[in-house]
């Protein structure tokens, strides 16, 4: 990687833009890992310029990413996310007790679900008895441990 990184923070309006889009809150905070809360988050949003589309997905150039991060803004948590051509840094505040480490979670909705059932080729109803299936499977084993 020749160019270095830019990293923006978006304003509250930008973030809120983006946060309203299903596609880009398909992956969304549901839970504070501090205090328990499940609503209530500040999103945080931050564009990532100079990576190539290439190295988005490095481990190095996202530990790096994520270590100026957490140096510069104290945030705790931190998805990547590419979204219409751009690279973003997805993250939250709980408004409860302040912590920055917040459990994300995908939102199984109809969009998702059918970009799902696409990319793997097969219908939409088979790609949610097969989730479903597996959560079940993951609810008992944890029941059991």
């Amino acid at each position: 990687m020749n160019s270095p990184i830019q990293i923006k923070a978006l304003n509250e309006h930008e973030a809120a833009r983006l946060t309203a889009t299903a596609q880009f809150n398909a992956l969304r905070p549901v839970r504070c890992k501090s205090c328990g809360h499940t609503c209530n988050f500040e999103r945080r949003v931050f564009w990532i310029g100079g990576v190539p589309k290439a190295e988005q997905t490095s481990e190095r150039t996202q530990a790096l990413i994520a270590a100026h991060l957490k140096e510069r803004t104290g945030v705790g948590s931190i998805f990547f996310k590419s979204y219409r051509q751009a690279f973003y840094v997805d993250c939250a505040l709980c408004k409860h007790c302040s912590s920055t480490d917040i459990e994300f979670d995908i939102e199984l909705s109809d969009e998702v679900l059918a970009e799902v059932a696409r990319r793997v080729g097969k219908p939409i109803a088979e790609v949610r008895n097969e989730i479903a299936a597996l959560a079940g499977k993951i609810a008992g084993h944890d029941r059991k441990a």
